[in-house]
């Protein structure tokens, strides 16, 4: 075995670049994580809305310095003064769910599970003040199934 300050002197540098680079990334990847991934909100935001087919909305209170905070080791987990899910197209209600002192939490094989076009399940959501407008229509829509309605043709 040679000494690796040695075989970096003979030219042979990658497995200590190697190193380090993963060492960087696991750096980078445990800074975003204990500061919640702030650039992270939006495209967050928007990949919810897309996959629920509805309005998702992270707020934060002006006078709270943490504003939204995203965790991703394990699942997904979004901590918020506030999470709104919009209601559907068809609904007159202002949301479907206002939750305030919010915390959510998806599975990421939910989400892929989503993402192919099944059911969001939530793994939790915890919430000091809940508020949900749950309306089901006549012919079987309601306010709390996601994403687009399948339809099969005979």
């Amino acid at each position: 075995m040679t000494n690796p300050l040695a075989a970096w002197r003979s030219g042979v540098r990658w497995p200590l670049a190697l190193i380090a680079l993963l060492l960087g990334i696991v750096i980078v990847v445990g800074i975003c994580e204990a500061i919640g991934w702030p650039f992270l909100v939006g495209p967050v935001q928007r990949q919810l809305s897309k996959a629920l087919d509805r309005r998702v909305v992270f707020g934060d209170a002006p006078e709270t310095p943490s504003g939204v905070r995203i965790g991703l080791l394990g699942s997904v987990r979004v901590h918020a003064d506030s999470i709104e899910i919009g209601a559907p197209s068809w609904s007159q209600a202002p949301h479907m769910l206002l939750a305030q002192g919010a915390a959510l939490q998806l599975g990421y094989i939910d989400l892929w599970r989503a993402w192919r076009g099944e059911p969001l399940y939530v793994k939790s959501l915890e919430a000091t003040v809940l508020d949900a407008s749950l309306e089901r229509l006549a012919d079987g829509r309601a306010s709390w199934q996601f994403g687009t309605r399948k339809t099969t043709d005979t």
